[in-house]
């Protein structure tokens, strides 16, 4: 093969001077950079024809190789062809392409393609024939698109007629996908995004079967918008329950500016719902919008950082009704929009901020049995099959406007230091407490369970903070004084008629107390491989009881619970090598009794002592577990337990949490759950190089027992999956079962699904390594 250089070198030296000013000529007209050929024929005054191992690169970006090459100065336009059993190769900085025959017209921006092979980042197609109809659209007919890179792919979608726009998205109709050759699926049409970083394209469907439900089918699609934004576009159908659409989008410009957004929109058919006093079945319609904005804002010298944050809808709990990915029982939705500034010794914020809670709980009440005198039923009247009590609990606080400064410590002198928290708001509350009795599907009572509140104040807020360290013959020694200031407007009660409750306006106490930590002590070899770490530790705290009958209670900020606390806490650590233990005693006690403490701290039976607290801790290379127990001295009872562990090895993972808590304390701490005890099991197995057994479960219990082994315990999810990871597909048969309650009355959800995973893992530059240029400018994308 001649280069340029030498190509250029020799016609200077021969007779052909005419040939050589006309290939520069043409050379010079269409922008070529690189032109090479085993020989060259002057066709006519503007045609020159390249014959043997092509090879042009003209307009910084558009290479080709071929057999023969004709060149037209004056149309200008490009006429190449292969030799029959070989292609064309025509390559720019979006995609590769092989083609028998190639005609461009660089005048025009169109031109057209026979028997075309395309590579576009991770996917493949292939044309009977394209025709570039501008400069960024190409129309093809009789198309497959696959990203498997594979001589007879293990997948593929064959189409008729195809668009590919900007070389980043194809826009396909009467489409067929096929497995190998068989075809599966017909589709009227599809858009395949093909992006240069990451891979737009559909993750594994889901196909789902219940007798009681029908059919199931759920998709998502991963669109990928841009640098550093996307989005995941879904819809969850179920024959007999409904349909959800769901989208989650994401973009970030930068760390400091980003903007997330999840929303949800469900029609639910055959729920459960109140109309006109009666549970009724009929159609219900969710929906649920939640996400943040995070954006830097500068004002000269001044740099504030805005945080908008949004959380409104019907419910959160449409993921788990359509058999997705659990969402929270509780319904708390939480709208902020928050101005804030901060340099290394302060934070100061400017904000909005509303909850909005809802509690339901049901009770199922016993059945009243008829009386002798009547025995039969009445015209008219219904038999009596159920009876439950719902307790529901609507809470609204909004803060509007609200303004907070809080510091880092300052040092005052030495060994003393200090900060501070503080806020000015305005406060609104609503809240409704109500009781409804339901009787074969009918309200039969509604009564107010507590006083409704609607009410109003402004409000100031300080907490300072003074502390000091000391160190004396190895014992530390923590002193602070932690004073309080509230002061308050009048309440202005709306539901009386606007009216102001005048009630005392201050609020000024102190919190403070001594932490003393003795020296640790050390055991350990003569090589270090083990060693035994014990520390104890005393810590003493007061807040003094003082008269808060008065006050109106709103937060945590409002709610100070007094105590007179002393603590005594051991630390344990034992380290084998890579094995390692941790062991944690705590004992509290109060000298203030429990009807003024904090109530979440009580033990059942005792005025003053706190449960002894245990934590166990373990670690051995990827296995944790964690052990946590609370026990009553008075009884020696188990108050409450809380397991996690997790191991991972290899491509095996477990996970099992398992929470218990015993039903004195779930009532003496006015807990809202009637049951004590929860579990979550999780796990994944391999089964070979290409097989995968997953397994997720939550269950429940009301056995008085808290140890899991020894409960009767219930599921209320199971998910079941066996997983196939082939060379560039995947597929996944499972089971699904959840159980829920509406309106008091149990579901019960199960279905066998079945999931289709197409990847894109083809090796573009394994297949097509891309050749030396010799004399290609340097920006060129080699």
């Amino acid at each position: 093969m001649i280069s340029k250089q030498v190509f250029i070198f020799l016609f200077l030296l021969s007779p052909l001077s005419l040939f050589c000013a006309r290939s520069r000529d043409a050379i010079g007209a269409l922008k070529l950079l690189t032109v090479k050929s085993l020989s060259q024929k002057v066709i006519g005054q503007n045609d020159i024809e390249l014959v043997g191992d092509v090879e042009i690169l003209f307009d910084n970006k558009i290479h080709i190789w071929a057999d023969v090459v004709q060149i037209d100065k004056e149309k200008q336009t490009i006429t190449a062809r292969a030799n029959k059993g070989k292609f064309i190769k025509l390559e720019n900085p979006d995609f590769f392409m092989l083609a028998t025959d190639l005609f461009l017209d660089l005048r025009n921006k169109t031109g057209w393609a026979e028997n075309i092979k395309i590579h576009i980042n991770e996917g493949y197609i292939s044309s009977s024939r394209a025709e570039k109809i501008d400069e960024r659209t190409w129309t093809m007919e009789q198309i497959t698109f696959t990203s498997c890179d594979r001589e007879v792919p293990h997948w593929a979608f064959c189409a008729h007629n195809a668009k590919l726009y900007k070389n980043s998205v194809l826009k396909a109709s009467g489409l067929l996908l096929k497995i190998s050759d068989i075809p599966l699926f017909a589709f009227p049409g599809l858009v395949f995004p093909l992006q240069k970083k990451a891979g737009s394209g559909f993750l594994m469907p889901h196909l789902s079967f219940d007798a009681e439900l029908g059919y199931g089918f759920r998709q998502e699609y991963y669109w990928f918008l841009g640098d550093h934004c996307d989005t995941t576009i879904g819809f969850n159908f179920l024959e007999k329950k409904g349909f959800v659409f769901s989208d989650e989008f994401r973009w970030a410009r930068n760390p400091e500016n980003f903007l997330m957004m999840n929303s949800q929109y469900a029609k639910e058919w055959n729920a459960l719902l109140e109309r006109k006093g009666r549970i009724i079945s009929a159609t219900d319609t969710h929906y649920w919008v939640q996400g943040k904005y995070f954006q830097p804002l500068s004002f000269g010298e001044l740099q504030l950082y805005s945080l908008i944050r949004f959380d409104f809808g019907t419910d959160k709990r449409i993921g788990y009704h359509f058999l997705s990915d659990p969402a929270q029982v509780e319904d708390s939705f939480y709208n902020t929009i928050i101005q804030r500034y901060f340099d290394r010794k302060n934070v100061v914020q400017v904000m909005t901020h509303s909850e909005k809670s809802l509690r339901r709980q049901f009770v199922d009440l016993p059945v009243p049995t008829p009386t002798i005198l009547f025995p039969q039923q009445l015209p008219g009247q219904e038999t009596v099959k159920t009876k439950k009590e719902e307790r529901e609990e609507k809470v609204e606080i909004n803060y509007a406007p609200r303004f907070e400064w809080s510091t880092a410590f300052y040092r005052i002198v030495s060994h003393l230091f200090y900060r501070h928290d503080c806020f000015v708001d305005h406060v609104f509350i609503d809240s409704r407490s109500t009781e409804k009795l339901y009787i074969n599907s009918r309200i039969d009572r509604v009564t107010t369970s507590s006083p409704s509140i609607d009410s109003n104040t402004a409000r100031l807020f300080y907490k300072g903070a003074v502390q000091s360290n000391w160190k004396f013959l190895d014992n530390t020694l923590r002193f602070f004084v932690e004073p309080h200031l509230q002061l308050r407007s009048n309440i202005r009660n709306t539901s009386v008629g606007n009216t102001s409750i005048s009630r005392k306006h201050h609020k000024i106490f102190a919190r403070y107390g001594l932490e003393l930590d003795f020296p640790e002590v050390l055991h350990h070899s003569s090589d270090y491989s083990h060693a035994y770490y014990v520390q104890p530790s005393i810590r003493w705290s007061c807040l003094p009881k003082f008269y808060q009958e008065h006050w109106h209670h709103i937060d945590h900020h409002d709610r100070i619970y007094p105590e007179n606390k002393v603590e005594f806490a051991l630390r344990n650590n034992w380290y084998f090598d890579d094995f390692q233990i941790d062991l944690l005693l705590s004992q509290a006690y109060d000298f203030y009794d429990k009807s003024v403490t904090f109530p979440l701290r009580a033990c059942p039976g005792q005025q003053h002592l706190s449960p002894l607290c245990v934590l166990l801790a373990s670690d051995y290379n990827r296995f944790n577990i964690s052990w946590s127990q609370e026990y009553a001295w008075k009884s020696l009872a188990l108050m409450q337990s809380e397991i996690t562990a997790s191991l991972s090895w290899d491509k095996y993972n477990f996970f099992l949490g398992y929470l218990y808590q015993k039903d004195s304390i779930l009532q003496e701490r006015g807990l809202l759950s009637d049951i004590n005890s929860f579990a979550l099991v999780g796990c994944s197995v391999p089964l070979g190089s290409e097989f995968a057994l997953h397994y997720d479960g939550n269950f429940f219990s009301r056995y008085k027992h808290g140890f899991p082994i020894f409960n009767i315990i219930k599921p209320t999810l199971h998910r079941v999956r066996l997983e196939y990871n082939g060379h560039c597909w995947g597929m996944a048969v499972g089971f699904e079962e959840k159980r829920y309650r509406q309106y008091g009355n149990w579901k019960s959800e199960r279905a066998i699904t079945l999931g289709l995973q197409l990847q894109s893992i083809g090796s573009f530059a394994q297949r097509f390594r891309r050749p030396v240029i010799s004399g290609a400018p340097a920006d060129y994308r080699g």
